[in-house]
């Protein structure tokens, strides 16, 4: 018998039984649904991330995958698999309770923003076309109904949790949801420029993450 053993027989002769627990009560009981693991949610992330990006650009053109370079693919490749990778854990420990802290939620909620801004600075051309950037309003617009719809395949997640953190896990929801809306645009649009990078793709990502804080808020207010 190991120690655990020893102590759970010690309390079971120290405490007594107590009573039995009302028949109506017990039927009204529920078990438990199992929470998602952290491979699960890892999973789920990655595959609504391709399967949007992917699908997105088969169906209405890949011209900004075209317009970029091999080094800038591989890039923006490495950003995105980091970025799902902290938000899946992020939105792990947001969903379980005493779970590992892994990523601080704020950092969550703004490490996709900061990782795109910088990456869309450094590794993209500076080319200011005035007379063009006011297009960039199609792609914001576009950006933010690509996030929403990939709101729809993350919210049951929610569902699946106990969120003591509603505007933390729902900021988290708006980046993984704004990052998806950003990353299909960058497949799509051909404007593979610095500026219109970060105003217009990023803001996107900016959208989505303030959108999800406001409605965790929202939540908090109302629990």
């Amino acid at each position: 018998m190991n120690d655990e053993e020893q102590i759970l027989a010690a309390l079971d002769r120290e405490l007594p039984p107590g009573p039995p627990a009302p028949a109506g009560l017990v039927g009204e009981l529920k078990p438990v649904p199992p929470g998602l693991s952290t491979g699960s949610v890892l999973t789920l992330f990655a595959a609504l991330l391709c399967a949007i990006t992917v699908g997105g650009g088969a169906l209405f053109g890949a011209r900004g995958l075209e317009a970029m370079t091999v080094a800038q693919v591989m890039i923006l490749s490495a950003l995105g698999t980091t970025l799902v990778l902290l938000l899946g854990l992020a939105m792990t420990q947001g969903l379980r309770p005493g779970s590992k802290v892994w990523l601080h939620v704020g950092w969550a909620n703004v490490l996709p923003l900061l990782g795109f801004l910088a990456v869309a600075a450094l590794a993209f051309p500076w080319r200011w076309m005035p007379e063009t950037f006011g297009h960039g309003w199609g792609c914001l617009k576009e950006g933010i109904y690509v996030a929403l719809a990939s709101s729809v395949g993350v919210v049951w997640l929610v569902r699946r949790g106990y969120v003591t953190n509603w505007s933390g896990t729902a900021g988290t929801l708006g980046a993984f949801c704004g990052l998806v809306g950003a990353a299909l645009l960058h497949v799509m649009c051909p404007d593979q420029e610095a500026t219109h990078l970060i105003v217009w793709h990023g803001g996107i990502l900016a959208s989505g993450t303030l959108g999800g804080l406001l409605a965790g808020y929202i939540l908090l207010r109302r629990h």
